[in-house]
């Protein structure tokens, strides 16, 4: 029986939070961007790393673009190649507070809405973006997301280092961290916000 219970609250997390990395213990605290500017951060990301997650399985060429939108809100347009075909999901973002990288997201045609945070550990706005989500359950559980984010699709050997850095100086594992599949995929055009 207290398998099962476990295996409900795994699940439970999983949906919930949308998560590909379970673990142990409260979320871990981490250095969120200060005096973010949200109008810099828009425009095309390519996603070169990430931890593993579920609703980008068997995905490649996977992008996010971030578009400011007249109420301070961020239309979200995550898109992947899947079996040959684009697929694409949209979504919402809100800054929790105003100049720090922390958002809320929601994505109202995924399979299990709910609201998630997405807190940008590093940027530079031109180069790279690390961006880092976990989520905390019954005050021994947690769940986490992890992005590397990149304006070119192949970054420099640099870039990839700098993100690595990021992390390990946040505590955050790098153990799970996958690449993302960037070969033979159609450009995008690039939107960048100044």
């Amino acid at each position: 029986m207290t398998n099962y219970i476990a295996l409900i609250v795994l699940i439970s997390i999983f949906h919930s939070s949308q998560s590909q990395v379970p673990g142990f213990g409260r979320c871990p605290a981490v250095n969120i961007v200060q005096n973010f500017d949200v109008a810099r951060y828009m425009g095309l990301w390519y996603e070169v790393r990430k931890y593993p997650f579920i609703f980008q399985l068997g995905g490649k060429c996977t992008t996010a673009e971030y578009t400011l939108q007249a109420d301070s809100t961020v239309k979200v347009v995550n898109t992947q190649v899947r079996n040959g075909a684009e697929d694409s999901v949209i979504g919402s973002a809100t800054l929790v507070k105003p100049g720090v990288g922390s958002l809320t997201v929601t994505f109202p045609q995924a399979p299990f809405t709910s609201e998630g945070n997405y807190n940008v550990l590093y940027t530079d706005y031109e180069s790279l973006a690390v961006v880092y989500s976990c989520s905390s359950f019954l005050g021994f559980l947690n769940a986490k997301s992890m992005w590397i984010l990149t304006r070119e699709r192949f970054p420099s050997t640099d870039v990839i280092e700098k993100a690595y850095e990021v992390l390990r100086d946040n505590d955050v594992s790098t153990i799970f961290i996958s690449q993302t599949n960037q070969k033979e995929c159609a450009e995008r055009v690039k939107f960048n916000a100044v």
